[in-house]
């Protein structure tokens, strides 16, 4: 069965998630792991200027949830999960794949399933019976973000530079820290929550996720559950995976609504059939119009995408999506 057409749409607000090859905790929660995944995010970004509403990082697996005006958020992931993968690589001393399969994007079509999200993410490593509270979870989230309402803090290293540092023969390792560079990732506020105050969010956020843990706290109890702990959680084996992995469909989209899902799935069906079509004509010779949020054979870009006209080629569109 082929993949889904990626498809985007400069005003939705996408849930993004993609996990670890073979579902292994290469992003165990350390320090030096913990600032590669910041790092890179916040360069990220801020190249592809996307904004960034959530996000939780777990041992083997992250959320987070991205706008990308410029329609450039395969380009932005592309790039993160590129360099993170091969800065983790060289950490854990291994070569191959980081994640398993490509990143899935579905759009929150409401408020409600956007807030449903955050509270989803933000309770994972609770829900996981990892941590008895996200504030406990070593890993990196936007949890405390939230609660402050202030940018998050980054360090970039700029392998470029560091290269070129050390390719000198007046070399010092101690000037290596100049090409770090300290980068402030902006969380962008939840639409329906742009009119508030910071500290209102702030109540909002902290009244929202303590009802939902509490929740989950009393279903633990009940079972009779332990918490693994963030010192456990932090010597895990990288190589290790979970013995019993649990998995669910990756849904269309993000909706309790069924009018506003049946119309995005009629949506999504026309795109592709208008797609399908198009590249028919393509591999004729043909030169036809592609359905705007669509990325053609050979285009690095959206159609639709601000100010950027691409040119054709013969590359295949599987590899640029």
């Amino acid at each position: 069965m082929g993949r889904p057409l990626r498809i985007q749409d400069p005003s939705y607000c996408y849930f993004v998630t993609n996990r670890c090859f073979q579902e292994r905790f290469f992003l165990t929660p350390t320090p030096e792991i913990n600032a590669l995944i910041l790092g890179w995010l916040a360069r990220s970004a801020k190249r592809y200027n996307v904004k960034i509403f959530f996000f939780l990082f777990m041992s083997n697996h992250f959320h987070m949830a991205v706008r990308a005006p410029h329609e450039n958020l395969h380009n932005f992931m592309g790039y993160f999960q590129c360099n993170l993968a091969h800065d983790v690589n060289r950490l854990l001393k291994r070569t191959g794949s980081l994640f398993e399969r490509r990143y899935s994007a579905e759009p929150m079509l409401d408020d409600d399933a956007m807030m449903a999200k955050w509270r989803y993410t933000m309770t994972n490593p609770v829900e996981a019976n990892l941590v008895s509270h996200v504030r406990f979870w070593p890993g990196e989230s936007s949890y405390q973000a939230h609660l402050d309402q202030t940018p998050i803090s980054a360090v970039w290293t700029d392998r470029d530079k560091l290269r070129a540092m050390r390719r000198r023969k007046s070399h010092n390792p101690d000037d290596e820290v100049l090409a770090d560079q300290h980068i402030e990732l902006h969380l962008a506020p939840l639409p329906f929550l742009e009119d508030h105050t910071p500290a209102q969010r702030a109540r909002f956020f902290k009244r929202s996720l303590s009802a939902h843990t509490r929740v989950l706290t009393k279903h633990r109890n009940e079972h009779d559950q332990k918490i693994l702990g963030a010192l456990n959680i932090r010597t895990q084996s990288p190589f290790d995976r979970p013995k019993n992995p649990t998995r669910s469909p990756r849904p269309l989209c993000h909706t309790r609504c069924t009018i506003r899902r049946n119309t995005y799935r009629k949506l999504v069906r026309e795109i592709t059939e208008a797609y399908r079509a198009a590249n028919a004509l393509w591999r004729e010779g043909l030169l036809p119009t592609f359905p705007p949020g669509t990325i053609p054979p050979g285009w690095s870009c959206t159609t639709s995408a601000p100010d950027i006209t691409p040119p054709y080629s013969s590359t295949s569109a599987s590899s640029v999506q």
